[in-house]
């Protein structure tokens, strides 16, 4: 009979010849390298022959390719996509790196991996994506599993977040003839007309807009995605009078002085939603299917998921980014789906990413399209073997390690509603430096160090720290390059205290005898600055009237008053604050006012309530001059009717 012996070591010949031993739980055994290099200093690139097995000890055969960057070499982390007209334009990685350095002179790029899953037709990514500063997308896909990772390119390394948010408004950053922010305004709004001192920009209108007291500047569309909060480019045309109905333009509505001058230029302008909260500041960012290795344990695939259980445990193609306890960044591909080639599990490959020295790694897009690009003496090449290869397959957007011409290093702090300091570094330049220059938006500023600091700003603007080097070589001879960073001195404005609506107020009576209807009209002003007031009553006795609207306050009129009688008045006004009820309250003065029913004569009187209260006894002084005249007349009436009657009976 024979014996089985379980141990932790199996005997195994990789497909180079080259014998290891093995534990065979989850586990992974580097074998054959087949090529290695270095891109960069502090960048360097491998790719080998490896065994992986499963928790389960099932061997796998891999063909495993990774770039590292060294937390202290000249680099930075880069997301990019190719875009041409109003979408996404699926390409291979190759043809991605190409465009990048097309589009963004001063930067080389060293390697990269693709990105996010997509769209296979429209090739826009499920999840958000941030490209270089520009807002593709902002939200990611709706299932909990998927979120974002952004790049911070500095000591923090990385942030994710699942349920990005943006800016309420649109932004329109303005751009001069060599791509440089120069000005950025917070834009009132898309298709509405323009209040005073603000801009807006009509885009995809149905119907042509006539505005005549702005200025309408035309802009032709270069670039434009619409995959949640609109992102556009445009290069400013001319000067237009009205909105027109084109698709392939927008149009700018300006009441602003300063930003009319930029824009009578002809320079290139974007619009998009910054993104806020922990993904604010962040210029690159990707969607991630999952996060394998997190604070350097291994998940299990319940918690892992991904596309599915199904989909993490199985073997595939995979590709994949991390960072080290010190900072290193690594990029990683595992081919699959060839001979000798079989694909990890997504606990596979973070055990692996683990065994590179990662803390936390990521899952992104695999199968076919993954693909890991190099910079091979100035020509791109894949590093792996993609499972598609004839062609190699079209991707969305990938992540790539870039070196700059020069890196400067920008650190903005001290920031207030008016000032912020700025200190800057400038190293591993790859020419000469000829020069230095800082710009603050289009100004140039004249250092005298390397720290400086703004101060008297225009409150709470959103302002553009460039510093443009001069490079110079035999070869190039005179390039520049220059960093942008922004800084938004609105999060520093001081926010005023909430506001507290106060109830009407400064109740003024103006109070006028009237003949015909034997009686007296009460005419109303007061003060309602929170606009509160809904009704209000006079109130004497135990009568309660109405008051209705008027010119400039509110009349009511008392009919058939008792003659001498003296009236308390009180007003009962109803308002609403915070319920969603009316209450109401009594004036706490009292408005005294007696009447007299003069004949022929008109009566006004007025009283406030600072004159007169109800804790003190009312003062008729003042009323009994008329009120003199009002008897002595009617006396005289009655003794005349007296008279008349008399003789009137006599000639009877």
């Amino acid at each position: 009979m024979k014996k089985i012996f379980l141990s932790v070591f199996i005997l195994f010949i990789v497909s180079t010849g080259m014998i290891v031993y093995a534990d065979t739980s989850l586990n992974y055994v580097k074998g054959t390298v087949n090529e290695s290099g270095t891109l960069s200093s502090g960048v360097e690139y491998e790719t080998f022959a490896a065994a992986t097995y499963t928790d389960f000890g099932t061997l796998g055969e891999q063909n495993i390719s990774v770039v590292t960057a060294e937390s202290d070499a000249p680099f930075k982390i880069i997301t990019w996509s190719k875009i041409t007209g109003d979408s996404i334009v699926g390409v291979n990685l190759i043809d991605l790196a190409t465009d990048f350095e097309l589009n963004n002179p001063g930067y080389e790029v060293l390697a990269g991996i693709n990105g996010d899953y997509f769209n296979m037709t429209t090739y826009a990514p499920i999840n958000a994506f941030v490209r270089n500063g520009d807002v593709i997308k902002s939200d990611n896909f709706y299932l909990d599993r998927y979120f974002s990772v952004g790049f911070t390119n500095d000591d923090n390394l990385f942030v994710t977040n699942k349920n990005n948010d943006t800016e309420s408004k649109y932004s329109l950053t303005i751009y001069n003839d060599d791509n440089q922010a120069i000005k950025e305004i917070e834009l009132q709004g898309l298709n509405q007309i323009p209040s005073e001192n603000k801009v807006t920009a009509y885009y995809k209108t149905l119907n042509d807009v006539d505005i005549s007291d702005a200025t309408m500047m035309e802009a032709e569309i270069i670039e434009s995605t619409s995959l949640g909060p609109n992102y556009i480019t445009a290069v400013i045309t001319g000067e237009v009078d009205g909105v027109y109905r084109n698709n392939e333009i927008i149009t700018i509505a300006s009441k602003n002085i300063e930003i009319n001058s930029y824009l009578e230029l002809g320079y290139n302008v974007r619009i998009q939603k910054y993104l806020i909260d922990v993904n604010k500041d962040i210029d690159n960012l990707i969607g991630v299917g999952s996060q394998p290795l997190e604070e350097n344990q291994i998940k299990e695939f319940e918690d892992i998921n991904d596309q599915n259980v199904d989909f993490a445990e199985a073997r595939h193609p995979r590709t994949s980014f991390g960072f080290t306890n010190t900072g290193d960044f690594i990029l990683a591909t595992f081919d699959g789906r060839q001979e000798n080639m079989d694909g990890v599990n997504l606990r596979e490959m973070a055990k692996v990413m683990q065994d590179f020295g990662c803390d936390n790694a990521f899952n992104l897009d695999g199968g076919g399209s993954s693909q890991l690009v190099i910079n091979d003496d100035g020509v791109f090449r894949m590093l792996n073997s993609p499972s598609d290869s004839s062609p190699y397959r079209n991707v969305a957007n990938g992540v790539f390690i870039v070196r700059p011409k020069v890196m400067v290093g920008i650190n903005i702090s001290s920031e207030t509603a008016t000032s912020f300091n700025l200190d800057y570094t400038i190293a591993d330049a790859i020419a000469t430096i000829d020069s230095t220059t800082i710009y603050l938006d289009d100004e140039e500023v004249t250092p005298d160090s390397n720290s400086l600091i703004f101060n008297d700003l225009n409150e709470g603007e959103i302002f553009f720290v460039t510093i443009k080097i001069e490079l110079f070589d035999v070869v190039n001879g005179y390039t520049s390059y220059f960093v942008t960073e922004r800084v938004d001195l609105s999060l520093y404005v001081e926010d005023e205290p909430p506001h507290v609506k106060v109830s009407p107020s400064n109740f003024t009576l103006d109070i006028t005898n009237q003949e015909g209807i034997y009686g007296f009209n009460v005419f109303i002003e007061f003060d309602d600055p929170d606009d509160t007031f809904v009704k209000m009553y006079l109130v004497y006795d135990d009568v309660k009237l109405l008051c209705s609207k008027a010119i400039g306050g509110y009349s009511v009129d008392v009919v058939n008053a008792v003659d001498k009688k003296r009236y308390d008045l009180k007003i009962e006004y109803h308002y609403i604050i915070d319920a969603f009820t009316p209450v109401f309250e009594l004036t706490d003065s009292t408005y005294f006012f007696t009447y007299n029913s003069p004949p022929n004569t008109t009566t006004t009187t007025t009283t406030t309530e600072t004159i007169i209260t109800t804790d003190i006894e009312p003062n008729e002084s003042s009323f009994l001059p008329k009120a003199a005249i009002y008897s002595f007349v009617g006396v005289i009436v009655a003794g005349i009717s007296a008279i008349f009657v008399v003789k009137s009976r006599k000639i009877k």
